[in-house]
């Protein structure tokens, strides 16, 4: 189902009856405006599960076909998106912009100050807009505004302008913003006590190089994620990616791998506000544990938080201004003895201890992991820049500033807290630091750990309820017959409520496990914020954050649709990927086969070590490196059902030869991509492939609506070489097929748009 299908055009709006072409604008503009909040919410989610998505985008779209609003749009809304809906409204059409502002002024008040945004895209500063209005509704038009607005209201309109300013980000201010308020967050809080045993320098260079590893890693996953079709269009995130690329069981392993990961960050996030909290008010830790479950439960029963890219923009701003702040307020405190303390293994005679280094790694990575975000900001970035430079260019600073922040954060902490006591620290260090510092610590720190825990811990267990619902298949199904009486009426309500019910339930009992266990460790001492955090970085991490990117660069540049902007060449050298990819691996195994001591983290280690062994083999064996030749073919709605080709090979631009024909003559050009002259008239377009080493090449029809939703095309699909003949429709293969192809053979291939009359017609008025 696409967007494009129920969210109305301009044009369409325009064909009803006179009467109802304001009231059917306005919904158009709604509806629009109801879908952009929506996936600014996707954008703001820390992870979002693909089934979860297409449900939503399901839901979404049903209610629009049948003519009712999915969500409720406030003014504040329609200002803060109006010019991503401005092109909606008939500007040239006067008196249809007075009727849209009489409507806004029966359903909202507003003061005029307030809707810049609206008054623009209405044209309501127009002379003969206001004369018009006038002359209709028998007032003048500034009667549409109030006069006074509340106090609470004008801080909803503040907000509204901070939002609306920060939506409209430049791609790369979006892409640095999204990724760093992701990776700046509690994990930072466990670093300092972690690398406490090694000493503040030596942890600072560890620091360095694994933020600098990661900084790549994240760059070959955003590079995988600009030359992937699906990621531009629709509702993909990076399930679907690893689905595209390295198949089946690397998605299940990452599935596998982020399941396990939000398990263990919800309990560390458990632990870590628990523990806050009871160090400023004093109320045991297992009280404040039920309440954290609780909250979660109310967000998990009403199945979404009004979470927007604005807000979480908004938030992370506050804490990375707490944490700098604690940094100020901490270098007064800094010792030098405390700073230069070191206690390197093999280094002086001192023995290897493997209790000295079994929190670092782990810590460490899971204080630089912000890759979900980076699939979670090309949603929106892409749109803005489709060549990816903005994408990658924002990561990457946000990463250097995240590596820079860090290392200040722990030489200040580091510096200020004797190596003995944070190395005993079981919470966060808010607590010990509060005690050199002064009670200001816990204020702020209470602050960051609410703002950072508390949201990221919400999104988290919405994402883990959204996974168990797919996993068990217990998603709601509308009652498939109408009962004819009372009685089957109120048994088919029951059945509904029942099914929620257990839905609901099936869903929280996970993160019941978690809390339940976080509980039980509370009660027996044995809680530890630091040690979850480095278990989470050892067994997740390294396969999210590490192997999966390299993994998946090295197939995107074979056989990725697009050719981004920004390649860094060398970031595909074999030494180098070989290098990164084993030591990630070594990582996991030696924590399983040396540094951890205690027999259930090793048996998840080597667990997680020999999964990412068997899953590398089976992508190998699936051929997801071999090349392949792309050719496509799209209709973009947003720029006037312009259609444009684009052919690549191994993950380059390949110039061919192609012929355009036409109703009543032909024309060639030789060219790797560009948009085809006279579209409404082209009957077929013909590549002529020179001979290619490639084994398989793929055919791709479709056309992208003003929302970014790829629907296929209903073309004919010829492959012709010597004998061989080929057909496909495209439109049953969802726009796409992928055939083998003899080595250092020519081919001819025909996209034939007139395969049928309706499709013709669909082509001259410019629909498909």
């Amino acid at each position: 189902m696409s967007s494009d299908e129920f969210i109305l055009s301009r044009d369409q709006v325009l064909g009803g009856l006179p009467s109802r072409q304001a009231s059917m604008v306005l919904f158009a503009i709604e509806s629009r405006t109801a879908y952009l909040r929506q996936r600014s919410r996707k954008a703001a989610s820390r992870m979002y599960v693909e089934k979860s998505a297409e449900e939503d985008e399901r839901t979404f779209l049903g209610a629009l076909a049948q003519g009712r609003k999915a969500t409720a749009t406030t003014i504040q809304d329609l200002e803060q998106y109006a010019p991503d809906w401005a092109d909606l409204v008939p500007f040239e059409n006067t008196a249809m912009c007075a009727a849209l502002a009489h409507l806004l002024k029966g359903k909202n008040r507003f003061a005029c100050r307030h809707v810049p945004g609206i008054r623009a895209a209405l044209g309501l500063e127009r002379e003969s807009l206001q004369q018009l209005y006038q002359q209709y509704y028998a007032e003048p038009l500034e009667s549409i505004y109030a006069t006074r607005v509340a106090r609470s209201e004008q801080l909803r309109w503040r907000w509204t302008r901070l939002a609306s300013w920060l939506e409209h980000l430049s791609p790369f201010w979006t892409a640095f913003a999204l990724t760093i308020t992701e990776t700046i967050g509690a994990s930072i809080l466990a670093i300092p006590v972690a690398i406490a045993r090694l000493g503040v320098i030596p942890g600072l260079i560890l620091l360095i190089v694994l933020g600098l590893t990661s900084t790549l890693t994240v760059a070959a996953l955003v590079e995988a994620i600009t030359r992937n079709g699906n990621m531009r269009y629709g509702d993909a995130y990076l399930g679907q990616l690893v689905d595209d690329y390295l198949g089946r069981s690397a998605t299940v392993l990452l599935t596998i791998s982020l399941f396990v990961f939000i398990l263990l960050t919800l309990g560390a996030f458990a632990i870590g506000i628990a523990t806050t909290l009871y160090d400023v008010t004093g109320i045991p830790a297992p009280l404040w544990t039920v309440v954290i479950f609780l909250v979660y439960g109310y967000f998990l029963r009403r199945k979404s938080f009004p979470a927007t890219v604005a807000s979480a923009m908004a938030i992370s701003a506050v804490n990375i201004a707490i944490l700098l702040l604690l940094v100020a307020l901490t270098i007064p405190h800094i010792r030098m003895d405390y700073l230069l303390y070191a206690d390197i293994p093999f280094l002086n005679g001192r023995a290897f201890d493997s209790a000295l280094i079994e929190l670092i790694f782990g810590v460490i990575l899971a204080g630089y992991f912000g890759h979900t975000s980076a699939a979670n900001a090309a949603k929106v970035v892409l749109r803005r820049d489709p060549s990816g430079r903005a994408l990658m260019w924002g990561n990457i600073a946000a990463f250097a500033v995240v590596i820079i922040v860090t290392c200040l954060w722990v030489i200040a902490v580091g510096g200020a807290i004797a190596p003995e006591i944070l190395a005993e620290t079981s919470g966060t260090v808010i607590a010990p630091l509060s005690t050199v510092v002064g009670p200001v610590v816990l204020v702020l720190g209470t602050i960051f750990v609410i703002l950072g825990m508390g949201m990221s811990g919400i999104h988290l267990s919405l994402a883990l309820a959204n996974q168990v619902r797919e996993w068990f298949s217990l998603r709601r199904k509308a009652v498939a017959q109408p009962q004819s009486h009372a009685t089957g009426q109120s048994s088919t309500l029951r059945r509904a409520l029942s099914g929620e019910m257990a839905q609901f339930l099936t869903s929280v009992l996970p993160m019941a496990a978690v809390f339940g266990i976080v509980g039980w460790l509370q009660l027996t001492g044995q809680e530890s914020f630091t040690g979850i955090i480095g278990i989470m970085g050892v067994v997740t991490v390294p396969i999210v954050g590490g192997i999966i990117p390299i993994l998946v660069l090295a197939a995107s540049r074979r056989n990725g649709e697009y050719v981004p902007g920004l390649v860094f060449r060398w970031l595909d050298n074999p030494v180098l990927l070989g290098a990164i990819y084993l030591f990630y691996l070594a990582g996991i195994l030696l924590h399983g086969i040396v540094i951890w001591q205690q027999w259930i983290p090793r048996i998840v280690a080597l667990s997680a070590g020999l999964l990412v062994c068997i899953v590398t083999v089976m992508t190998l064996r699936r051929g997801s490196f071999r090349r392949r030749t792309i050719l496509e073919v799209r209709s973009n709605q947003d720029r006037g059902d312009e259609t444009a080709y684009q052919c690549t090979t191994s993950g380059q631009l390949l110039p061919v030869d192609m012929t355009f024909n036409f109703e009543h003559n032909q024309s060639s050009a030789k060219a790797s991509s560009g948009a085809v002259p006279k579209a409404r008239k082209l009957h077929s377009l013909v590549f002529h492939l020179p001979p290619l080493s490639t084994p398989t090449l793929k055919i791709w029809a479709h056309k992208t609506t003003r929302e970014d939703y790829s629907v296929s095309l209903p073309v004919l699909a010829t492959l012709q070489n010597g004998e061989l003949h080929q057909e496909f429709r495209l439109q049953e293969s969802n726009g796409q097929v992928i055939v083998s192809m003899r080595n250092n053979s020519s081919y001819d291939v025909t996209i034939d748009f007139a395969c049928g009359e309706s499709h013709v017609e669909g082509m001259r008025s410019g629909k498909l």
